[in-house]
């Protein structure tokens, strides 16, 4: 039962049935080491990355927080390692769904364990990750089995995914959720002939070196004093969001652990104006592409002079002049930042529970939450969920 096994470092199972191979799953708080890294350098060149996202995890993964851990994920068919996948654990989400203290606190006493696995992106907010999944095993039939161990150790599993994977949730809820924003440089042979794809940015970029603004970029490690500045940004940010994340706690750390990562493919582009840092994003430049893993804005700012649109413009044009094709912005949250990319990919919340009466009573609860409200889903690509199937549908049972 999941009140039994939450306090555990470490929780096994055995799944399978209907025609699936056996598979043993085990979650725990140990990282990756390097020999089980190796065994996935297939699954990485097969979605264009290197092994540069492996420290990005790592740090991740020696993160917690109140209420709140990841673990790692670990399938076995026999003794060999076939699958491994980065979640997070949460008991205490009471502020991610509700403002009013009177819901939000009962929720955070009562404890009720709860996975997240966001499948949509890569290294976004150093957890996003598809599971990783070694070659000649049936990708499908792993992936499928760690859910199916999150489900049955939990009151229930939240994942963000693409709806071309919707196979794998058969059987749950499947929910509008914000679109993943890439920049696909691929065809501009200049900065220009983007910025000229992009209407008036132009005069946006002006305004903003006019009043004295700049973009830096860095490499490897952060200078404590700027990375003081990072996590004010990130503070302010968190405190204006229009969603407000289950893991919210581990941000700190995350800014902090990745940003103190002393490796040339920690990319930092670091927004100033007449000197003082106003905003940033960092990246890990993963093969042909750069990844986001966080960023925020002093939102303590009455205006920042388009500051967030001269800093996508410089990853842009640090991206073209690297040869780089794509670069990765993650969940699409605010208005710029939808203006600014030229590929959307749609993404739906799934939930997941063993619980019939959790199944039956998260609808109606989950559409009054802050992750359902009107300002964040109208950065979902067109509402594709909620149009074709309907608030809360669960999707049918069926082959892939």
């Amino acid at each position: 039962m999941p009140a039994a096994t939450w306090g555990l470092k470490t929780v096994e199972s055995e799944v399978g049935g209907n025609g699936a191979p056996s598979l043993r799953i085990v979650a725990s708080s140990k990282a990756a080491t390097r020999e089980e890294r190796g065994v996935f350098d297939a699954a990485l060149d097969d979605i264009g990355v290197d092994h540069s996202i492996w420290e990005v995890f790592d740090r991740f993964m020696g993160l917690s927080a109140r209420g709140t851990a990841p673990q790692a994920v670990r399938a076995y068919a026999g003794e060999e390692l076939a699958g491994l996948a980065f979640v997070i654990r949460c008991r205490a989400y009471g502020r991610a769904v509700f403002d009013t203290p009177a819901f939000r606190i009962p929720i955070d006493l009562v404890g009720l364990p709860s996975f997240i696995w966001i499948r949509a992106g890569l290294c976004a907010e150093a957890a996003a990750n598809p599971g990783f999944v070694a070659r000649g095993h049936d990708q499908g039939a792993v992936q499928a089995a760690m859910l199916r161990h999150l489900k049955s150790t939990s009151c229930g599993v939240v994942v963000i995914d693409r709806p071309e994977n919707a196979w794998l949730h058969a059987g749950g809820q499947v929910y509008p959720y914000v679109a993943d924003g890439i920049l696909d440089l691929e065809g501009f042979g200049r900065v220009e002939d983007f910025v000229a794809s992009h209407g008036s940015v132009d005069r946006k970029l002006k305004e903003y070196a006019r009043k004295g603004g700049c973009v830096e970029v860095r490499h490897g490690r952060v200078p404590e004093a700027m990375l003081s500045r990072f996590q004010a940004c990130m503070e302010s940010t968190v405190n204006r969001s229009i969603v407000y994340s289950p893991f919210q706690g581990l941000f700190p750390g995350i800014v902090a652990e990745t940003c103190r990562i002393d490796r040339p493919e920690m990319v930092h582009f670091v927004t100033r104006l007449k000197g003082q840092v106003m905003g940033y994003h960092t990246f890990v430049r993963a093969g042909q592409g750069l990844r986001m893993v966080h960023g925020a804005f002093d939102r303590t700012l009455p205006t920042t002079h388009h500051a967030y649109e001269s800093l996508i413009v410089r990853v842009a044009e640090y991206a073209i002049e690297h040869g780089l094709t794509r670069a990765h912005f993650g969940p699409v949250m605010n208005e710029t930042k939808r203006r600014m990319m030229n590929v959307s990919h749609p993404c739906a919340l799934y939930f997941h529970t063993q619980y019939a009466l959790v199944r039956l009573l998260f609808p109606p609860i989950f559409r009054r939450t802050k992750m359902q409200s009107a300002a964040l889903l109208a950065f979902s690509a067109n509402s594709h969920t909620s149009s074709r199937r309907g608030f809360g549908a669960r999707l049918p049972r069926g082959a892939r």
